[in-house]
């Protein structure tokens, strides 16, 4: 495909808001043909709107089944927050660190044999791993802000990262940044990855047409009609194919973000934990890792199946670990109200228990009705692979004042270990794994209905040191 690259200076932006809807046709600019080849595995690679794609899974499924007997496979490895400055993947570089912090990685990496203190492999590892033949990487949106006289150092960093993802032969397009109002040096780093891209005859894809720093569903849409249209493929819509590839997108993010990596390959895989509790010279985690394998071949197969029209089979629970009963006898409430020495004058009495659904409580907040609010982590401390995480936060509330709740209802299901929830601004804001979210009921029926992504990219090192316990400050911050 050819045509003349349309280049949109960054301070027209918000007068063309619309405009770019209708009229920018993106194109695929190179030096040579691109084409994808049977079997390829694409690899996409960028910050917070590639990462997302795994919510809607526009652009899965058009590079999926555009040309189903391609049978190409795709690996989103987009990450919040990446850079082409740092994507937070690499080993240890104690040498960039304070001389304490130095000292006491050092010492973890000669105990642990590892110096993964970050996340668990570098790019080459994590792209051969992968089996991908093809990387498609979008930067340069966030390092906008930082002005055109950065420009120099953006392209200088764009270009080692970029020869990290060509290793092994690796075929790379580059795509232009999303543009958004905030910056006003987004044209010049938009054209100065199109430049890049001609020095190192590498496909260009560009410019992306949706407005934001963070797409939302239908800029991703378009988003996704842009960069396969400008790949010579066909958008495909079919629901019954994307639900197959959402599947595979909430398979992949478990298996290669997991909770509690820092036990699996990183600095804590000595610690007890790490290890099994009867033969501690076994480690279970990395078994228990393989059992995603499996579950990963299946929902690929479902897309190919749902491209055929057939049925597919469902993804269930995997686990070579077994799951042994407490060896301790749990007490009753009624036991352990016996047990409490009570000062004079004070009283304790039952609120709320497990047989309300009280389980796994990890932060609670009261509201201006007197409610008390849980947030209840049944998955932790960690999901088992293919199974699917439905934590909650639950209400409790006294209708009739004896000390007791007795109406219980869950506000917002489906969370995925949540760790912190305060109200405010209208509704619930609740940490959990790699996200700050905000919930909010908008028709009265006490349950949340709205969603909102306020921050993402968190670690999920180890999931008791996640983002968490959210609190408001004296001065209106939220704090965590």
């Amino acid at each position: 495909m050819t045509g003349k690259n349309i280049l949109v200076p960054s301070s027209f932006l918000p007068s063309m808001h619309l405009l770019l809807f209708l009229f920018v046709a993106t194109t695929l600019v190179h030096a040579q043909s691109f084409e994808l080849k049977p079997n390829d595995v694409i690899a996409l690679t960028g910050g917070a709107n590639i990462e997302r794609t795994r919510f809607n899974g526009y652009l899965q499924t058009s590079l999926i089944a555009s040309k189903p007997e391609l049978k190409i496979k795709v690996r989103n490895f987009g990450w919040e927050g990446d850079t082409v400055f740092e994507q937070w993947r690499d080993g240890g570089n104690h040498q960039n660190l304070d001389p304490k912090r130095a000292q006491a990685e050092k010492r973890i990496s000669n105990e642990t044999g590892t110096d993964s203190w970050r996340q668990q492999r570098d790019w080459r590892q994590q792209l051969s791993d992968a089996g991908a033949t093809v990387v498609i990487a979008q930067f340069g949106q966030m390092e906008s802000l930082a002005g055109v006289e950065k420009l120099p150092q953006f392209i200088e960093a764009y270009e080692r990262l970029i020869a990290e993802f060509a290793d092994e032969g690796r075929r790379v397009v580059l795509v232009a940044p999303v543009p958004f109002e905030r910056s006003v040096a987004l044209g010049e780093y938009s054209e100065a990855v199109r430049t890049l891209a001609q020095k190192l005859s590498l496909p260009f894809i560009g410019p992306i047409g949706p407005i934001g720093p963070i797409l939302d569903e239908q800029g991703h849409r378009i988003m996704a009609e842009q960069i396969v249209k400008a790949l010579g493929l066909q958008t495909i819509t079919n629901e019954a194919i994307r639900t197959q590839a959402l599947e595979f997108e909430r398979l992949w993010f478990d298996y290669w973000r997991p909770m509690n990596w820092a036990f699996l390959t990183g600095d804590r895989t000595n610690v007890p934990y790490s290890k099994d509790w009867k033969d501690t010279s076994k480690r279970i985690f990395p078994q228990e890792m393989e059992d995603f394998r499996p579950l990963l071949k299946q929902a690929e197969d479902n897309i190919w199946a749902a491209i055929e029209g057939k049925a597919v089979t469902p993804i269930g629970i995997r686990s070579s670990v077994p799951v042994e009963p407490p060896t301790a006898k749990p007490q009753s409430p009624e036991e352990e109200l016996a047990s409490f020495t009570i000062q004079d004058g004070f009283a304790v009495n039952l609120f709320a228990s497990e047989a309300d659904g009280i389980i796994k409580p990890i932060q609670m907040r009261w509201d201006e009705r007197g409610r008390l609010w849980v947030a209840c982590a049944v998955s932790y401390p960690q999901i088992k692979p293919g199974e699917k995480a439905n934590d909650y936060v639950l209400v409790c509330e006294d209708t009739n004042g004896d000390g007791k709740a007795d109406k219980f209802h869950k506000f917002v299901e489906g969370l995925f270990m949540p760790s912190g929830i305060e109200l405010g601004d209208g509704g619930l804001y609740v940490a959990q794994g790699t996200e700050l979210l905000h919930f909010k009921d908008t028709d009265g029926d006490d349950k949340a209905d709205t969603k909102r992504i306020v921050l993402g990219g968190f670690g999920t090192a180890d999931s008791h040191q996640m983002i968490n316990c959210i609190n408001w400050g004296f001065g209106g911050e939220l704090w965590f």
